[in-house]
């Protein structure tokens, strides 16, 4: 059987699509546009797809349980539970920073990247959200970006867009903390810019490229095992969805409202490698 390359969904045209995130309580794939304002959601099932609008950016989300989503609003978080907003946190972050991208650890912990609006460099932080306070994890940062953890839990993956590269930090799952800096894959080779990323049931990474127009699969030392391209160049993020996490979903972007008919569309590819369980969020 011939094996296709990935397909656009045809349900939306972002200014720039982002964290992708499965849902498998109600069989859902949730993506946002962060300079759009809006959340999407997609019905796996029957293909439905709904667009929710805010007055302000959306820039990641995160399974809360019970078909809720924890949001990060530009300078606040929220839950979201069908339309009704709770605030979790909106402590306020330094002049011209919003937040950026966010996701649990295998605990249910919520980190949460910044960015300085007009991507200056050193303005960037990754914070985890402790109650209702944030807690500074690493500062300094140009774009914080992609995250993942390994399965054994031992390690996390940071992403700083600006620095291309990944971090592989060794982690204390117990206490949610960094315990050092393992080591350092750079991606300066590779086309394009590293953006959002997933990891698979075999811990190896898919980080998107903006400017490169691909997701490339590579092991823990850095090594490339798959590339995957795409027909359009800004690719943010990706993660598997579908019941057994087989298909490979990637967000792309559409900034410059350019007539690519599918830029800023959703694309999905089969995959004989599956991802791993969403994590859902807990209020530590």
């Amino acid at each position: 059987m011939e094996r296709r390359g990935p397909e656009a969904l045809g349900i939306a045209r972002c200014s720039l699509g982002e964290g992708p995130l499965w849902t498998p309580d109600n069989d859902t794939l949730h993506f946002v546009d962060i300079d759009g304002q809006a959340l999407h959601s997609y019905d796996w099932n029957d293909a439905s797809h709904r667009e929710r609008n805010f007055d302000v950016p959306v820039c990641c989300i995160a399974d809360a349980g019970s078909g809720d989503l924890l949001i990060a609003l530009d300078t606040q978080l929220s839950v979201l539970s069908e339309d009704r907003l709770t605030t979790v946190w909106s402590g306020g972050l330094p002049a011209d920073v919003r937040f950026n991208d966010g996701k649990c650890d295998p605990t249910g912990r919520f980190f949460v990247g910044t960015t300085h609006r007009s991507f200056e460099d050193g303005h960037g932080c990754l914070y985890r959200l402790d109650g209702q306070d944030l807690t500074v994890v690493l500062d300094g940062l140009g774009l914080a970006n992609g995250l993942a953890w390994t399965s054994d839990g031992q390690h996390m993956l940071h992403i700083d867009t600006l620095k291309r590269q990944v971090a592989v930090y060794d982690y204390d799952l117990a206490a949610g903390e960094l315990v050092g800096l393992s080591h350092v894959l750079d991606l300066s080779h590779l086309p394009g810019m590293p953006d959002g990323m997933t990891i698979d049931a075999e811990d190896r990474i898919w980080v998107a490229f903006w400017d490169g127009g691909s997701v490339v699969r590579l092991d823990l030392s850095g090594a490339v095992l798959q590339i995957v391209e795409l027909p359009v160049p800004h690719v943010t993020s990706c993660c598997f969805a579908g019941p057994n996490l087989e298909t490979l979903v990637m967000t792309t972007a559409n900034p410059t409202n350019g007539n690519q008919p599918d830029a800023g569309d959703v694309f999905k590819l089969e995959s004989e490698i599956r991802g791993t369980p969403t994590v859902t969020w807990r209020a530590f």
